[in-house]
């Protein structure tokens, strides 16, 4: 249900505000917001797969840039990462297992980075992400 403005939630009606503060119980809002916008975008039924083979780091990252409070996990025998918050581990799929994941470190926080390559066009989705759907 929206209200006056338009809005679905009090952090929606924060962000059309211009307040990003998010709030311990609204964590999952802006990962769920974040998962429907790529979904959105790829327009496609496989587009998870674009996060669990390169583009784990960057969706891991950039929720990590909207969730405060929240830490990148890193599985080294999988190759994978995923964020910690809300309680959970959370990559493209949901939430998952934290068993063979640790708190990446900033070594392996920079080994991601150049390692962990995404097969699209980061850029254009960062674009699409912040400036369409206005999430900072």
């Amino acid at each position: 249900m929206r209200d006056k403005a338009g809005c679905t939630s009090p952090l929606e009606a924060r962000i059309q505000a211009g307040d990003w503060k998010v709030y311990p119980g609204e964590k999952l809002e802006v990962y769920e917001k974040v998962l429907r916008a790529l979904e959105s975008y790829f327009g496609r039924k496989d587009w998870k797969k674009l996060f669990l083979n390169g583009g784990c780091f960057w969706l891991a990252e950039f929720l990590q840039e909207r969730i405060p409070g929240s830490y990148l996990m890193i599985n080294r025998a999988q190759e994978h990462c995923a964020l910690c918050f809300a309680g959970g581990l959370y990559d493209v799929s949901g939430k998952i297992s934290m068993k063979n994941f640790e708190r990446a470190t900033p070594r392996q926080i920079s080994f991601m980075r150049k390692n962990y390559v995404p097969k699209f066009d980061t850029g254009r989705l960062r674009e699409y992400l912040t400036k369409d759907l206005e999430l900072i």
